[in-house]
């Protein structure tokens, strides 16, 4: 005969469902994110899969909770053999720790970015009239930017080629410095790193005059 499972049983259940889903969802492709997990691509969660080793170990401690203090089965037939559980709980805790300290190392790197590509902020007169070609690479981060001036002014920025830069990034940074004919905008929030690279390309564009 089944024993009846008391109502915190059932809501464990749902718990370590949701951080089943959770763990998964975090792994999918995202080309909108900022800027890139440290498996190398863009995912819905960017701290993946550190994230996702954590939502894991979630899934694993409810579902131990679940059985080990709330169930009402006896408790010789609760996770035998209980070793497997052990295991499972510590290898997700390793590799949660691993791609915590990667995803650590990252975050420094796009940091140091940041603060080495940050622009100077000039603002242009006298630009003689062509097409240009400059290009930044700032770590992780780099930009190839076409840049057609005409009547003494920048006209037209066309992102040539990028490195970990979105085209729409690009495209509110490019909109900004035609409006102002300065290098001196606002960088585009959760992108700082391109944004910063995208603008030093522009000035150094501009440079010769």
């Amino acid at each position: 005969m089944n024993e009846r499972q008391p109502a915190a049983y059932y809501a464990l259940i749902g718990l370590s469902l949701v951080f089943s889903v959770l763990a998964v969802v975090t792994l999918l492709p995202n080309p909108s994110a900022s800027k890139p997990n440290v498996l190398g691509y863009r995912s819905v969660c960017t701290f993946a899969p550190a994230a996702t080793a954590l939502c894991g170990l979630l899934a694993g401690i409810t579902c131990i909770l679940r059985n080990r203090l709330v169930s009402a089965r006896r408790v010789a037939t609760r996770f035998q053999p209980p070793f497997v559980a052990i295991l499972v709980l510590g290898a997700l805790v390793a590799a949660a720790a691993v791609f915590g300290a990667r995803f650590s190392a990252s975050q420094s790197r796009f940091a140091a970015i940041i603060a080495d590509s940050a622009p100077a902020g000039a603002s242009f007169a006298s630009l003689e009239d062509g097409t240009r070609l400059a290009t930044v690479s700032e770590g992780e981060v780099s930009a190839t930017v076409e840049i057609t001036v005409a009547g003494g002014s920048v006209t037209g920025l066309r992102l040539v080629e990028g490195t970990n830069v979105e085209q729409s990034v690009a495209d509110v940074v490019f909109a900004a410095v035609e409006e102002s004919q300065s290098s001196a905008v606002d960088a585009v929030s959760g992108a700082t790193a391109s944004s910063n690279v995208l603008l030093k390309a522009i000035e150094e564009a501009t440079a010769g005059r």
